[in-house]
């Protein structure tokens, strides 16, 4: 089974845990709510190109605690055709091929819990996971823990910044030992309503390794949804993400005689864009 399947699977039943009866929810104290993004994208004909994204949000608020857990992916596979000719210029068939390729993927979990300790300051603490191999991230798992203060919230508007302290253990693909470091990480979360029925939302993450301070690398990401229904939205966002000290991948080495038996590290680029377009379901 692919990894994509994986965890649309997992989305699946994170998606059905949220449907909490509200009778439940009154009785432990707590309200849930779940959105699940959806998109897809299909080219075909002369070219052939399938994305598919997935992404889970499950949120629970109690008295001054709150809880959310967030599961997502991204897939992309394209269909390399190659043509070729046999016979003579005037009298020829044509042979085609294809095969497909993997070109972008990658997978995150999060959760995190805050505690309100007063009217506008709060502890929090979580853990991420993310596995990015074609940014060259085998697998990175990141726990912290923090102090926050709430600037602005209403429902028009909210603004949230914390700073907390992280470890995070880190595998590459490519050479370097497993990286264990220490670190910092600041947040800023910002909440707008432009009209009736849609907000804006942006949130920006830097994790500092203090082991390393020019291992600085960052998570901004921008969001507009449009409601389309109470359960139904359209969500646009843009996100970039940092690397000061991009990790390396293997790359063929061709040499004399047209060998290419060995590879070579190749440093991968320092920023990451990622547009989508989501149906977004909300629970």
């Amino acid at each position: 089974m692919q990894p994509i399947w994986k965890s649309a699977a997992l989305l699946l039943l994170v998606t059905a845990l949220a449907e909490v009866p509200a009778a439940d929810a009154q009785e432990n104290g707590w309200t849930w709510s779940d959105a699940a993004e959806l998109s897809f994208v299909f080219t075909g004909g002369n070219s052939s190109v399938n994305t598919l994204g997935l992404k889970n949000t499950l949120t629970g608020t109690g008295g001054n605690s709150k809880f959310v857990l967030e599961l997502g992916g991204v897939r992309t596979e394209s269909a390399v055709k190659t043509r070729v000719a046999n016979g003579t210029p005037t009298n020829f068939t044509i042979t085609e091929t294809s095969e497909s390729q993997l070109t972008a993927e990658s997978f995150f979990a999060r959760g995190r819990y805050d505690l309100l300790f007063s009217e506008k300051g709060y502890w929090f603490t979580g853990a991420k996971w993310n596995r990015n191999t074609f940014s060259g991230i085998s697998s990175r798992v990141t726990f912290v823990s923090g102090l926050g203060g709430q600037l602005a919230d209403t429902d028009q508007f909210r603004l949230g910044t914390d700073l907390g302290v992280t470890y995070t253990f880190q595998d590459n693909v490519a050479i370097g030992p497993a990286d264990r470091f220490g670190g910092l990480q600041f947040t800023y979360d910002l909440m707008k309503t432009v009209t009736s029925n849609s907000i804006f939302e942006s949130k920006l993450i830097l994790d500092e390794n203090l082991q390393d301070t020019e291992d600085l690398r960052g998570d901004w990401t921008n969001a507009l949804t449009v409601a389309m229904s109470s359960r139904l939205a359209l969500k646009t966002g843009l996100q970039f993400l940092f690397d000061n000290q991009p990790s390396f991948v293997d790359i063929p080495l061709i040499e004399a005689g047209g060998d290419m038996g060995n590879t070579v590290p190749a440093v991968l680029n320092k920023i990451d864009s990622v547009f989508t377009i989501a149906l977004v379901v909300n629970f």
